[in-house]
């Protein structure tokens, strides 16, 4: 996982995007998404199923709204319409940050969505998806009978508040000062090790914003 978070191409690819001083967000995840057909019907947990429409600005703490960040959506399996590949709602990226309810996934009302811009995006395996923190996307049911396999990765400008301050960033490239980067997996690993044991007997974090009742929710 360190070598897949720190490969070269994939680096490359974001410098072309948020410079060259680039922070490894620990916003990270395995994406499994097992057929719908063999899941109880109480299962609707996100992105374990279909994934309702939502913008990634709005899954980080409001210290991080003006933070200069990427997604990079990498498929492990192939993505296709049938399995349950992304789908994003073209140009709204340009748009503002939408209201989300967590009813009970965390996503954008239903009723707000341009629903006419809406695409799915299947790509192949070993591929990737990059796309601005304000883009709404969502993901389809998998309707195969096999499991859809995928990483979730997030980049920010070095400097720039994570959303997340109590899980563990690292620098993954620097033009400025090489030295600074992260070149050691165990490293990483204890860093995450360290946050474990720092939080496991603390209060749940709280990492949305928006509440059931709130406005757009009720």
């Amino acid at each position: 996982m360190f070598k897949l978070v720190t490969d070269t191409k994939l680096l490359d690819s974001v410098e072309t995007l948020i410079g060259s001083e680039i922070t490894s967000n620990p916003i990270q995840h395995v994406r499994i998404k097992p057929p719908s057909a063999i899941l109880d019907d109480r299962e609707n947990r996100a992105h374990f199923t279909s994934t309702d429409w939502h913008q990634d600005r709005a899954v980080v703490l409001e210290e991080a709204d003006r933070t200069r960040m990427v997604t990079c959506w990498l498929a492990v399996t192939d993505a296709t319409v049938e399995n349950g590949c992304l789908r994003v709602v073209q140009g709204s990226h340009r748009g503002e940050m939408m209201p989300h309810c967590p009813n009970p996934q965390l996503g954008i009302p239903n009723e707000l969505i341009n629903h006419s811009a809406a695409i799915p995006i299947p790509v192949k395996a070993g591929s990737g998806i990059l796309f601005h923190p304000l883009t709404i996307h969502g993901s389809l049911p998998n309707m195969t009978s096999d499991v859809r396999w995928s990483f979730d990765l997030r980049y920010n400008v070095t400097g720039d508040p994570t959303g997340r301050p109590m899980f563990p960033n690292f620098i993954a490239r620097s033009r400025v000062a090489p030295q600074s980067e992260l070149s050691n997996p165990n490293e990483w690993r204890r860093l995450w090790e360290r946050t474990r044991t720092r939080l496991s007997n603390n209060a749940p974090v709280q990492i949305h914003r928006w509440s059931p009742d709130a406005t757009p929710c009720a």
